[in-house]
């Protein structure tokens, strides 16, 4: 639901990853958390970097939150702050994808 606050939706999608087994479960939820650009979002993200079968698409969407981004005409901050920081530094230790790690590397 595009009016739900970005919180809730934070909340429901970390109820839904307890649950899901499936890769593609859990890429779509980090579709969701793209989408929410808060502290919480980066936080459930990174936990997913622990997940080796979504690895790449978690380290693909800390970035995209870690970096201030254009939707329409709207600016939106980067997300910002210690999860953000954590999470940056787990994507420079763990990717084996080089281009990944230089960004995380930028946006730190």
């Amino acid at each position: 639901d595009d009016r739900m606050p970005e919180e809730d939706k934070v909340t429901r999608v970390g109820e839904a990853l307890r649950v899901a087994e499936r890769p593609e479960e859990k890429r779509q939820a980090l579709g969701i958390l793209r989408d929410c650009r808060t502290a919480a979002s980066m936080a459930l993200t990174a936990k997913l970097l622990d997940d080796p079968e979504v690895f790449p698409e978690a380290a693909d969407t800390v970035l995209y939150l870690a970096a201030p981004q254009k939707k329409g005409n709207a600016k939106q901050p980067a997300v910002t702050g210690p999860a953000t920081r954590a999470a940056l530094n787990k994507v420079i230790r763990m990717t084996k994808d080089d281009s990944q790690r230089k960004q995380a590397q930028q946006l730190r």
